[in-house]
């Protein structure tokens, strides 16, 4: 019996447990697909700077040759041995490139796609990040909705049961009691709403951690915020990760230029040829070859891509200034934001304690009877709207802020564990 007690409350805990936002990134971050592929993918582009880099090493390899032939003497100290039709050869070359620079380029084009590769590794991590902060909050600000919800269910039903005894008791009219009636069947529908929306958000987490109804902390306290660092982040453009990939591609076209054009330069190689073969009287050969190759025509294939290259510099170079821009203006946009909601939130506490004072006053004119219950419910729907508002407000704060943080690729664990700090029960 007591092993049955103990395992029902070792499940009951296991089952009960409330995930942290750091807990859930890690679960997240644990099996997620698109990241363990970005890692895949730098490994093969890493490969592919290896292969590039086998070009300048000695090229080995050995040819056998069997050589059919008219029919030919074999002589030994000045006397025919036999006659033969054909003879075997074994040939040992060494090649080794002394100087080729499209080989060199190529190198480097590969190097540019590893560092891309890199950046699209740290922006794979940054974007799981963000996910899971959007979609924990947005599960938690979807949470507290429904509980304004029902908090405001709460007194909407108190207040119908005032409503219908002063129906009754003939000291408000029927429409008004309808209408505080039809006030409460709205309500309803919008939780309804709500909870489709919470169990949406929740759905992602689901999704995300792999874990079912998971259970995530209620409450953001964003007093302890420090905005100090705010007026340096418009100067952290170069660090956001698509203008350092753009960056990468604009170096990469004048590579690939630098790489067409070296076509028309001249390549120097050096071939050691060692040949051994089976025919007494004649010796193995030895050769050592310096090869220098000019390209002259190739029927224009290297000038048309030469000026290829060069039109795609172009372009990418465009895309550069075009994405830079768009990003100034959106790390000046995101920075007012987070300014504005941060003012607002501070501002919020004091607008709360004024309605909700004048809620406390409308409440009792209400029971003096000076006031109509359409102006009590009025009263009612505008402080809850500013509740509801100042629940928002904090959950857009805290997309901004880790939405700044991706821009400017600061979107880190230290930055997981301070937001990780605004979480309570």
């Amino acid at each position: 019996m007591k092993v049955i007690i103990v395992l029902f409350f070792f499940v009951f805990f296991l089952y009960s447990k409330t995930y942290d936002l750091k807990e859930v990134y890690n679960l997240a971050f644990a099996i997620n697909e698109d990241y363990q592929i970005s890692q895949f993918e730098n490994k093969i582009k890493n490969k592919e700077v290896d292969k590039s880099l086998s070009s300048f090493y000695p090229q080995v390899r050995i040819d056998g040759k069997y050589i059919r032939k008219n029919e030919f003497p074999v002589i030994v100290d000045g006397i025919e041995e036999e006659r033969r039709k054909y003879r075997r050869d074994i040939v040992l070359n060494i090649d080794q490139v002394i100087y080729d620079r499209s080989k060199y380029l190529d190198y480097k084009i590969k190097s540019n796609d590893f560092s891309q590769s890199i950046l699209t590794q740290t922006q794979e991590k940054q974007k799981l990040m963000f996910e899971v902060i959007k979609y924990y909050f947005e599960t938690l600000f979807k949470a507290k909705q429904i509980d304004l919800a029902n908090q405001k269910l709460k007194r909407l039903e108190k207040i119908l049961q005032r409503a219908k005894y002063k129906y009754k008791s003939g000291f408000i009219s029927k429409a008004d009691y309808l209408e505080s009636k039809a006030q409460k069947d709205e309500l309803l529908t919008q939780k309804l709403s709500l909870e489709l929306d919470f169990n949406l958000s929740k759905s992602y987490l689901e999704k995300l951690t792999g874990i079912e109804n998971i259970e995530i902390k209620k409450n953001i306290n964003l007093e302890k915020v420090n905005f100090l660092n705010l007026k340096n982040q418009e100067n952290k453009i170069d660090d956001n990760i698509d203008i350092k990939i753009q960056k990468l591609k604009v170096i990469q076209t004048k590579i690939k230029k630098e790489l067409s054009f070296s076509k028309f330069e001249p390549t120097l190689s050096l071939n050691y040829e060692y040949e051994m073969n089976n025919v007494p009287g004649i010796d193995n050969e030895k050769n050592l070859i310096f090869l220098l190759r000019i390209n002259l025509f190739n029927g224009f294939y290297d000038v048309r891509n030469y000026e290829q290259s060069k039109i795609s510099t172009i372009i990418e170079t465009l895309v550069f200034n075009k994405l830079l821009k768009e990003t100034k203006q959106n790390l000046k946009n995101k920075i007012n934001k987070i300014t504005s909601y941060f003012k607002i939130i501070k501002s919020y506490p004091e607008i709360l304690k004024s309605k909700k004072f004048s809620l406390d006053g409308m409440r009792e004119r209400f029971n003096l009877g000076t006031k109509s219950i359409i102006d009590l419910l009025d009263e009612e729907n505008k402080y809850y709207e500013k509740l509801n508002k100042f629940t928002e407000f904090k959950y857009l704060f805290i997309l901004e802020y880790a939405s700044l943080k991706q821009y400017t690729s600061s979107l880190d664990n230290e930055f997981l564990e301070k937001v990780n700090g605004f979480l309570y029960e």
